[in-house]
């Protein structure tokens, strides 16, 4: 569950993520990117991004935007990729 219980994010054998509102029952957003089978999700603290762990071997922050989605791969091939965050920023 989001930090404010209005969304939930559920992980998924078909590499998606998908997030729900607790309301509704609709999905909100369905997020591709994992090559194998989503094994854990988590919203951080702040309710604007998502990390994901697939049988990929990757390990995915997701930050939510009302304007677009963006993915970062954390870490895949054994760890050897670096590790960036990109802030999700309105653009003027």
């Amino acid at each position: 569950f989001s930090p404010d219980g209005r969304q939930v994010v559920t992980a998924s054998s078909d590499e998606t993520l998908r997030l729900w509102s607790v309301e509704t029952g609709q999905v909100l957003r369905i997020l591709s990117g994992h090559t194998h089978y989503v094994r854990s999700v988590a919203f951080a603290h702040n309710g604007r991004q998502l990390v994901s762990g697939s049988k990929d071997r990757t390990i995915r922050l997701w930050t939510l935007c009302p304007w677009s989605d963006k993915t970062h791969a954390l870490f895949g091939d054994a760890l050897r990729q670096a590790v960036f965050v990109l802030m999700c920023v309105r653009a003027r």
